[in-house]
């Protein structure tokens, strides 16, 4: 129905109306034939567009109610180089669910009468595939600049740590430079790891997972987050002793940690505080704001904060590839990151947050069993 143009007819048009008939109503194509603003006929094709099963369910109806996005109410519009006019209408169907549909119409005159033939089709399917193969390429850009820069970003990275070595071997023993040395060498290898599993990704090879405490990591990494955070940002730790063990590569593990301090640190430009806590869980995995039983045993990870905190809606929302609360300042794949580490691992992570009462995000890993610690 897409290519019909404007037709005139005569009385020497030959037609049998019975056969024209049945064809309009027979047809899986969608249908409709519309005069003075309101539909004439309609067949099922049609009426199905917008959740109904009877196209005389819509007889009478007028245009604008069918179409309120329509450009004007007359239908009138410029049309295409195929000949026909096409606009898109978004509507909630009869049934409630929300679609987005184009349609396509051509003008037709019998005798003096003024008529519509119009065509639907719903391209709520055709929109979320194009919205994927967007996001698939914006993924694979990132894959490419990755792959551009992290070779000559590891060389400086490499620099950087063995000057840190030359300076470190002329500075005195427990010194507060040699303090300082230390730390700018524990962040330059912390970098180069992240490089590292970068340009893994970037490979698609697979991440080297290994046993490893929440406690271990976060007391090598405090340090340096104190200092990435600021003075005005209190960090504390609650870990709790005898913590068990889960699996995961060492690099992702400070790259979770990284980017969700990082992120309490955005919501807490006047200062605040940021709690970092561990313990074990028997018999539950998380999964969303409700416990959800399960016979693994896992560890939890929580950040805390003091920060502006976020609605419902935006929470909602946290978790997906480029969405950021912070505007064009942010990229939108810190917690995105942290999801896509934490779930590949058989894990969990969801946060509880409220405008002006902050934020805690809570993460959940399955529990390596001390026999198999014990095998390795």
């Amino acid at each position: 129905m897409n290519a019909i143009a404007r037709y005139d007819a005569t009385d020497q048009t030959p037609a049998d109306a019975a056969v024209l008939s049945a064809a309009f109503f027979a047809s899986a194509g969608s249908m409709a034939v519309s005069e003075n603003g309101r539909i004439l006929y309609a067949n099922a094709a049609f009426a199905q567009t917008f959740g109904m099963f009877h196209g005389s369910q819509l007889t009478g109806c007028a245009l604008a109610e069918l179409f309120p996005q329509a450009p004007t109410s007359g239908f009138r519009m410029e049309r295409s180089p195929f000949g026909h006019a096409v606009f898109h209408s978004s509507r909630t169907r009869a049934d409630g669910k929300r679609v987005l549909m184009q349609a396509s119409y051509a003008e037709f005159h019998i005798e003096s009468r003024e008529l519509l033939v119009i065509s639907t089709r719903e391209i709520n399917r055709h929109e979320r595939a194009r919205q994927q193969s967007i996001d698939s390429q914006k993924m694979e850009a990132i894959g490419r600049l990755v792959a551009g820069v992290a070779h000559d970003f590891n060389n400086l990275l490499t620099g950087i740590i063995l000057y840190c070595d030359l300076l470190l071997a002329g500075l005195a023993e427990n010194s507060r430079m040699q303090q300082h040395a230390r730390a700018i060498r524990v962040a330059g290898e912390h970098g180069a790891a992240l490089i590292e599993q970068l340009m893994a990704a970037a490979r698609k090879q697979m991440i080297k997972a290994q046993p490893l405490s929440w406690n271990q990591v976060i007391l090598e990494m405090h340090d340096l987050l104190a200092r990435l955070i600021g003075e005005n940002i209190e960090l504390v730790t609650d870990l709790v002793d005898g913590i068990g063990s889960v699996e995961i590569d060492p690099s992702q593990a400070r790259q979770i940690v990284m980017n969700v301090v990082l992120n309490a640190r955005d919501a807490m430009p006047q200062g605040g505080r940021v709690t970092m806590a561990t313990r074990n869980l028997i018999g539950c995995l998380c999964h969303s704001k409700e416990q959800v039983p399960s016979p693994k045993a896992c560890v939890e990870l929580t950040f805390t904060d003091c920060g502006s905190g976020m609605d419902a809606e935006t929470c909602s929302h946290v978790f997906e590839p480029f969405f950021s609360t912070k505007g064009s300042a942010g990229n939108g794949l810190g917690l995105s990151t942290v999801h896509s580490i934490v779930t590949k691992q058989g894990g969990a992570v969801h946060l509880e947050s409220a405008p002006g009462k902050g934020t805690r995000v809570f993460i959940h890993l399955p529990r390596v069993p001390d026999e198999v610690l014990e095998q390795q």
